[in-house]
């Protein structure tokens, strides 16, 4: 993956550009996001009655949803209701289980706004890192 920048955006979200694709998130209309690739909406958010999140693809088909779960993380379910897995919350921030409930990888949080706000971001663009994304 080669990320050519990454800053937040007028909309309340945030701009990146991946292998020469261009993301954009925007804050939308129902306290969720939506997220466009090259200017087309690909996906969108929106919170759910659960304490989670639930996604929808551009034909507005809810595509994963997740909800909270007694370890201080969240459940996460496919679009037909399976079950994908959970987060748990511990000493090293969020970590992923598969739906065995197997250690499957430890979650990065992200940290380009942190980045973009010292004077010099280009001096510090060795430690930037992404987000992990579960879709």
């Amino acid at each position: 993956m080669d990320i050519f920048q990454a800053f937040d955006n007028a909309f309340g979200g945030h701009d990146f550009q991946i292998d020469n694709e261009m993301y954009q998130t925007r804050e939308n209309l129902i306290q969720g996001q939506d997220i466009y690739k090259n200017g087309k909406l690909v996906a969108s958010t929106k919170p759910n009655m659960f304490g989670g999140v639930d996604m929808f693809n551009s034909q507005n088909e809810v595509i994963v949803s997740t909800h909270e779960n007694v370890m201080g993380g969240q459940g996460i379910l496919s679009g037909n209701g399976e079950s994908l897995g959970f987060t748990t919350q511990d000493a090293m921030g969020t970590t992923f289980h598969d739906h065995s409930g197997a250690l499957s990888m430890h979650l990065e949080q992200g940290n380009a706004s942190t980045i973009l706000n010292y004077q010099d971001p280009l001096a510090h663009v060795d430690s930037y890192v992404l987000p992990t994304l579960i879709l």
